[in-house]
């Protein structure tokens, strides 16, 4: 109990509480499972509270959150979060947050009723994941669905087997998808499904590689941003989990349900392995290599009803019109529907210590920043896993590379325009590397004065107009004149081979030394103005 006990808030919160607590502690048996409450506060929720009580105090070696928010509207709760989780993952706490049950719409409700009636929506908000589930240093538990109703004899027993087991062995999966829409108030509508997608908040990992893990975001042409979820377990409410509650046996499903039971897969493989592994998706995304590891899902969607003419929904307006809210596919390797799919936890536990092959990563980028130029310059990229025949992608120009080793590649470029550009190396195959900046800087230009006039020019104590000639002017020069610097801001005009400004030169003769600096600080040469009477 962390402050004062806020009691049951809900029969959904109890029985949320319950699922936790029994699949965690059921499928790891034997292992302490402590469950915090906190009382929410004006200024906290006690999801929130319970979150930083749990890796304040450092309680234990793998954490399992059932709750979600919408990413997209969770403001500063996006960085509570990922500071949060990155602090657990640097403790050694393993993280394991519910990816959601709401398909590709992590910000609608899944359902909603009001007394008796079903009055949930078709999706309206468009495709978004869960904030809590979307950072870094946590692992996002999907879901998947036993692919069992057309011959239920083929995978279960009629009874339980001396293992209190009755399955017969592994039964494929589908991606969990529940959701349906047929009429307002129907018993049956609902988006239950489980949730994936891309992150808005965060750059994709390093980490974050692998067979199907895709080189871009869907639906852009640059952008590498965190994909969810990472893996899944069955989610599906037709084969649901059981738990025991006041004194009766329910069936509930969800990644709820999942994510529990992943986070107590995980305290198995930490007694393995003799310790704790801090963020675990270092270690999956690598198993995705050994075969016997993951049950690879390739069949079902995340996609669920949604209202006409909102945000990515197949169904023009109006809002009567129901569509389907464009979602993701699974495929094989990694998808946005089920992350890796499901595992086999004891080929995860006895394959965690493998040495596994190096995550493919870049370290550095040789020169950096470079001089913009349309003649070829070489680059060094220095990293791991580098494979003969990768590419280097720069922005968006994609080039050939040299291979020199695993963790060196050379690439020749040609960047004639400056910006800066990020950097990625896509293996055969498809793997690509985080991405790393690249600075082009502007090429310096040295600025050349050709004439002045006038010149001479008559004392007065009014404004005249200077014109200097020369090659060379950019935006952001400096004009000196004697010991006198004028910013281009001050100028009355500014083209590459002209500039002109306003002068008082009052009642004094004298002559001045001109000259004219470049932004990159390249000095002209030195042209004198005379002032007479």
């Amino acid at each position: 109990m962390n402050g004062a006990n806020p009691g049951i808030v809900s029969s959904a919160e109890e029985a949320e509480a319950d699922l936790d607590v029994e699949w965690a502690g059921g499928v790891a048996k034997g292992a302490t499972v402590k469950f915090v409450v906190s009382r929410s506060t004006n200024a906290s929720d006690g999801v929130d509270l319970s979150s930083s009580y749990i890796v304040n105090n450092n309680l234990a070696s793998a954490m399992s959150v059932s709750f979600g928010d919408c990413e997209s509207v969770l403001g500063t709760g996006n960085s509570f979060y990922n500071g949060l989780w990155s602090q657990a993952a640097a403790q050694g706490i393993s993280v394991f947050v519910a990816a959601g049950d709401n398909g590709s719409a992590a910000c609608d409700a899944p359902a909603s009723s009001k007394g008796n009636k079903n009055t949930t929506t078709p999706a309206v908000f468009g495709l978004a994941v869960n904030g809590l589930a979307s950072t870094p240093y946590n692992v996002a538990v999907g879901g998947t669905e036993f692919n069992d109703t057309a011959s239920p004899a083929t995978w279960w027993n009629t009874s339980n087997d001396a293992q209190s087991a009755s399955a017969k062995g592994y039964i494929p999966e589908v991606v969990w998808n529940e959701s349906s829409y047929t009429t307002a108030g129907a018993a049956g509508n609902g988006l239950w499904a489980g949730s994936g997608g891309i992150s808005m908040e965060y750059a994709r990992p390093f980490w974050q590689t692998g067979t199907g893990v895709p080189v871009v975001d869907p639906g852009t042409t640059n952008q590498k941003h965190r994909l969810l979820p990472d893996v899944s377990l069955t989610a599906a409410g037709h084969d649901g989990y059981l738990i025991y509650q006041e004194g009766s046996l329910y069936q509930v499903g969800g990644t709820s349900a999942s994510t529990p039971s992943m986070a107590g897969i995980m305290t198995i493989v930490n007694q393995y392995s003799g310790g704790r592994n801090g963020n675990p998706n270092l270690k999956l995304y690598p198993l995705a290599s050994h075969p016997a590891i993951y049950h690879d899902v390739t069949t079902g969607t995340n996609a669920v009803p949604c209202e006409g003419g909102t945000p990515n929904c197949s169904a023009a307006a109006p809002a009567a019109n129901t569509g389907v809210l464009t979602g993701y596919n699974a495929g094989v390797g990694y998808d946005l529907a089920t992350g890796w799919g499901s595992m086999d936890a004891y080929a995860l536990a006895a394959n965690w210590g493998a040495s596994l092959p190096p995550v493919l990563n870049i370290t550095s980028v040789s020169p950096n920043p470079i001089t913009a130029s349309a003649a070829a310059q070489t680059l060094t990229i220095n990293g791991t896993a580098f494979l003969s025949g990768a590419t280097v992608g720069v922005g968006s120009t994609v080039y050939a590379s040299k291979f020199v080793s695993s963790t060196q590649l050379t690439v020749s470029v040609t960047e004639a325009a400056a910006g800066t550009f990020a950097v990625t190396v896509t293996n055969p195959g498809g793997a690509t590397s985080n991405s790393v900046s690249l600075t082009v800087n502007a090429p310096v230009v040295t600025p050349a004065i050709t004439s002045i006039s006038p010149n001479p020019m008559t004392e007065s104590n009014a404004s005249q107009l200077l014109t200097i000639n020369g090659t060379g002017f950019q935006t952001g020069l400096t004009l000196r004149i004697g010991n006198r610097n004028f910013p281009s801001r001050e100028l009355n005009s500014l083209s590459a081979t002209k500039l002109t400004i306003w002068v008082t030169t009052g009642n004094t003769v004298a002559t001045y030394p001109v000259q004219v600096v470049s932004p990159g600080s390249a000095a002209s040469n030195t042209v004198n103005f005379s002032v007479v009477k």
